[in-house]
């Protein structure tokens, strides 16, 4: 049974872990990447407080048997002929899981994103550069930061931008204070979230100095700031740094089968619409009823495409995914944290802790765990 999964992201990963539990499969993963990143700490790689290894792992290491990866891009899927495109090349598949991940909706002026390695290094060069000269020139304008999108990436980051500033500020003995804004366009941050946790992010966001704009759409955006209807009144952000968190979009993959904006229509099953091999997940994936863009669903759905594909392989016919919700945490800067566990909203340091150990039950293998255990313990000390 070859078995072809596209896309490396948690979905991806989860579905092969468990695919691997059967001997029968032979597994090709289909991802131009050498290495999976565990994208929902790259705000802490964005601000110096993890090291970019800490939060990526080669593929090769991560799964118990070996699996053929194919380090391109899928550029055409032919679900009815079962074969996929990569460059100049055809692959033949039995069952194909599509996970190809999303990227940053960006518009077309040029911004700071968050979705790689390479984005969170840019970040942490401009903002480091702003601070050497912002001090050397006394000038607190080099010192503004204005971020678009106040989902769990965009108030992470936040939160982690106030504690850079003032951390490297106080190392220089500089007086600068910095201004970082918060641009949402929904009527409150953290949209879709638990309101006591809205609540808490909001105050503790304002009580670090972040200024916060709900209702906020951006009309503009120059080298000198953002433009934005706030509440239906105009106002212009100055921003030596504009960094966008507001939305993705999936990877567009090319197929015989139609989609809607990027997305593949799946049934209850996660299986393709009169396609019982092929399924689609993560932000690939248009179910009929809607569930949450967030890790925790995508590896939920890599496990159940999995399952399926041996149901399916075995005669019987597919079950349909049912969202497990396990809870909602998000970091609020340095030793804080706030979030829903089984219904009990929590906060302070405590929930931090949870936050960060969640994140740590998350990675293979014994070495990877070392790792961000270290980095995790050296920074409670540090920052």
């Amino acid at each position: 049974m070859r078995v072809a999964v596209v896309g490396g992201g948690f979905g991806g990963v989860y579905a092969i872990k468990l695919l691997q539990r059967w001997s029968a499969a032979t597994i090709t993963l289909f991802e131009p990447n050498e290495r999976f990143v565990f994208t929902p700490l790259l705000h802490e790689v964005a601000v110096g407080a993890l090291h970019p290894n800490a939060v990526t792992h080669v593929y090769t290491d991560i799964f118990r048997q070996q699996i053929t990866h194919v380090k391109e891009r899928v550029t055409h899927i032919d679900v009815y002929k079962k074969r996929l495109t990569v460059g100049k090349n055809n692959y033949s598949f039995d069952y194909i899981i599509i996970s190809p991940g999303a990227k940053a909706h960006l518009p077309k002026q040029p911004v700071h994103k968050l979705k790689t390695i390479p984005d969170a290094l840019e970040i942490k060069q401009t903002i480091e550069n702003n601070v050497r000269d912002a001090i050397a020139k006394n000038d607190p304008t080099l010192l503004t930061c204005v971020l678009v999108g106040a989902g769990p990436t965009g108030v992470e980051l936040a939160a982690e931008l106030v504690d850079f500033y003032k951390q490297q500020i106080t190392n220089q003995q500089s007086t600068l204070t910095p201004k970082i804004t918060l641009l949402e366009g929904y009527p409150t941050i953290l949209y879709d979230t638990d309101t006591r946790v809205q609540n808490i992010a909001l105050a503790k966001l304002k009580k670090k100095g972040v200024i916060v704009h709900t209702s906020a759409f951006v009309e503009n955006i120059t080298n000198a700031g953002v433009r934005a209807k706030v509440h239906d009144t105009q106002k212009t952000f100055t921003a030596a740094c504009i960094i966008w968190t507001a939305g993705v979009q999936p990877h567009d993959v090319a197929s015989t089968v139609e989609k809607k904006e990027g997305h593949f229509r799946v049934d209850e099953t996660l299986q393709l619409h009169d396609v019982p091999y092929a399924f689609a997940i993560g932000d690939a994936a248009l179910l009929p009823t809607p569930v949450p863009k967030l890790a925790q669903v995508a590896v939920q759905q890599g496990a159940h495409a999995a399952k399926n594909i041996l149901r399916v392989h075995k005669g019987k016919p597919g079950k349909p995914f049912v969202f497990n919700d396990k809870g909602f945490l998000v970091s609020l800067g340095h030793g804080y944290a706030a979030g829903v566990v089984k219904g009990l909203c929590i906060k302070g340091m405590f929930a931090w802790i949870l936050w960060r150990t969640v994140y740590l039950s998350k990675f293979s293998g014994v070495r990877s765990k070392l790792r961000i255990a270290k980095e995790y313990t050296k920074n409670l000390f540090t920052w």
